[in-house]
């Protein structure tokens, strides 16, 4: 029984090995699968409803999935990502439900797979000056290149910025796109400090990208400043609901932002 049980091990391997879970959070799991072809992608599976009913003691999901068990927010990434062309921004490629032999659905997303690790865990000092400027430019970019799609990344923290083995940027988690449109035609989600918010978010993210170079504290410091201080000109602008004119606004600010960061490399 030993003999065809190892046996068996051997058989099965290569399949088994084709999948490594690389990452886990509130929303679900990432694999890394290597394909028949050779490729190697991503794979995120979101959780569950009985996942999240046991997990998180989340009881009305009638906002999260669809009857047949389709996760919404896996469908938003999904369709965000056929909006969006550009090279810092992950790619997804397709969605699938899977189904679990006791009935439960996870629907998965097949992404573009990044080898590398997240702001959150990269070590201050880390990069060159150089590198830092670049991502730190780079992630300005993308972000402006949502605009030109009408697009708002809400929930941009350390975790969501991911530097690939070369320290080049990739910005992941695409389901935190969301079209400006949902605030111009909901007053209640039109809160008076998004403007604010997301850049506040913008420019904590661009300071700790910048302190993966070999920065002193209190260059860092001053730095922050430094962008936080791009915002005065722009008063009450920033203070009020999204409107029409949000994108053009932000487009402007993210230029402001960038002119002050090539600066650093002059």
């Amino acid at each position: 029984m030993k003999k065809i049980f190892s046996l068996l091990l051997i058989l099965f391997q290569p399949l088994l090995s084709s999948f490594t879970l690389v990452g886990e959070g509130v929303r679900g799991k990432v694999f890394q699968h290597t394909q028949e072809d050779g490729k190697t992608i991503a794979i995120k599976t979101y959780h569950n409803k009985q996942e999240l009913e046991e997990k998180y003691g989340v009881e009305d999901l009638s906002n999260v999935f669809a009857e047949d068990g389709t996760s919404f927010k896996a469908v938003h990434a999904y369709n965000v990502s056929q909006q969006l062309d550009h090279p810092a921004i992950l790619k997804i490629y397709a969605i699938k439900n899977k189904i679990e032999a006791n009935g439960q659905v996870h629907t998965c997303l097949e992404m573009e797979y990044v080898e590398g690790k997240t702001l959150l865990i990269t070590e201050p000092a880390s990069q060159s000056l150089d590198q830092a400027v670049k991502n730190a430019l780079t992630l300005i970019n993308a972000l402006q290149y949502g605009f030109t799609q009408n697009l708002i990344y809400i929930d941009l923290w350390p975790g969501n910025i991911m530097f690939d083995q070369e320290d080049a940027l990739k910005l992941i988690d695409i389901e935190d796109f969301f079209s400006l449109d949902l605030f111009l035609d909901d007053p209640q989600a039109n809160r008076q400090n998004i403007h604010r918010e997301f850049l506040q978010r913008v420019i904590k993210a661009l300071v700790k990208i910048l302190a993966c170079a070999p920065l002193s504290e209190e260059n860092i410091h001053a730095l922050g400043e430094l962008l936080v201080a791009v915002l005065v000109p722009y008063g009450d602008k920033i203070d009020q609901p999204v409107t029409s004119d949000s994108a053009a606004l932000f487009m402007t600010l993210l230029d402001d932002l960038h002119e002050v960061i090539s600066g650093l490399n002059r």
